[in-house]
């Protein structure tokens, strides 16, 4: 499972709940909320895809 967050100045970052229950961040930089959007959902396709 991933979320998004957004922090000031407009940056972004993912927060992902890996298959061993770390919960990592992800910072990304300064774009829109759907750029963001599109790649949590990148990265949450291929976090669920390493669960077994």
């Amino acid at each position: 499972m991933a979320s998004l967050c957004c922090d000031p100045n407009a940056r972004k970052r993912i927060l992902v709940v890996l298959p061993d229950g770390k919960r990592e961040a992800i910072r990304l930089a300064r774009m829109t909320l759907a750029d963001a959007r599109r790649r949590r959902d990148m990265i949450e396709k291929r976090v669920s895809a390493r669960i077994p």
